[in-house]
C-alpha cells in the first residue's frame, strides 16, 4: 500500500521526452540544428552561453563557477531539497532561486518554479506573516 499524497504536496513535473537542454546540447556536441532557420539562430545565440564538461551541460557564469543545467524533474528535486529537506529553511521564492544558483544549478524557469514551489508549501502559507494595512 503506497502512502497517499497530501493536498499541499506538489507533484514533480513530468519530462515529456524533450527538455530545454537537448537542442543546445545537440548543437554543442554534434553541431545538429533544427530545420527552421529562426529556431536554429536562437539556439546558436543561446549556445554561446553554455559549454559541455564531462558529458553534462553547464551555463557559463560571469562572477561564479559554471552552473550545471538541470531538467524540470531534477529542478523539482533541487527546489525540494533546498526548501524542505536537510538544507532547507522554508525561505521565500527569491531567496530559494538564489540559493539554487549558489548551489551551482541553472534552468531557465527557476524564478517562476521557485515561486510556485513556495506557494504550494503548506507550512510557508500557514505561518507566513500577514500584513494588515489600514
Amino acid at each position: 500500500m503506497s502512502p497517499s499524497i497530501q493536498e499541499s504536496e506538489t507533484v514533480a513535473p513530468v519530462d515529456n521526452g524533450r527538455s530545454w537542454i537537448e537542442p543546445i546540447f545537440n548543437y554543442l556536441q554534434a553541431d545538429i540544428l533544427p530545420d527552421d532557420r529562426a529556431e536554429a539562430r536562437k539556439i546558436k545565440a543561446k549556445a554561446a552561453k553554455f559549454c559541455i564538461l564531462y558529458g553534462k551541460l553547464y551555463k557559463k557564469s560571469f562572477t561564479g563557477p559554471y552552473l550545471r543545467c538541470v531538467t524540470p524533474r531534477e529542478a523539482y528535486d533541487v527546489l525540494k531539497s533546498l526548501h524542505h529537506e536537510e538544507c532547507g529553511n522554508h525561505s521565500g521564492a527569491r531567496s530559494l532561486s538564489n540559493r539554487a544558483i549558489t548551489a551551482g544549478y541553472y534552468w531557465p524557469t527557476m524564478r517562476i518554479d521557485s515561486q510556485n514551489h513556495v506557494k504550494s508549501c503548506d507550512k510557508c502559507q500557514r505561518f507566513a506573516p500577514i500584513s494588515h494595512p489600514p
